[in-house]
């Protein structure tokens, strides 16, 4: 969190107690231009693309899918997601990957969840 950002005090003026707090809320705050869910959405698309370009480094996948936030924040995270893979992947394997979102959008959890009880 950038110095003299109150996220605390963000929440309370958005209506927002803290032990509340969902992904969907700071989603929305970000799709509205607040700066506090914005850089939220960056600083997790930095840290999820430093581990996925470690990923794409070693095992050099064509795709890289991803549910949960991919699906749910769309380009606005990944967007800046891709670029961190681009930039901390080994050259050709960053180059070469392509990263998108699960096809079954947020129902993919629940696929998986029915998949482990069928099998």
């Amino acid at each position: 969190i950038r110095a003299g950002m109150d996220p605390g005090d963000l929440l309370e003026r958005a209506g927002v107690p803290l032990e509340a707090l969902r992904t969907e809320h700071l989603l929305e705050a970000a799709r509205a231009g607040n700066p506090f869910a914005l850089e939220h959405f960056q600083e997790t698309a930095y840290y999820m693309g430093w581990g996925i370009a470690n990923a794409v480094s070693i095992l050099n996948p064509d795709v890289v899918v991803l549910g949960t936030i991919a699906t749910a924040a769309g380009e606005l995270f990944l967007n800046p997601l891709r670029q961190y893979v681009r930039r901390f992947a080994i050259a050709e394997a960053g180059r070469h990957v392509r990263v998108l979102p699960a096809g079954l959008g947020e129902s993919t959890g629940d696929y998986a969840a029915l998949a482990l009880v069928a099998d």
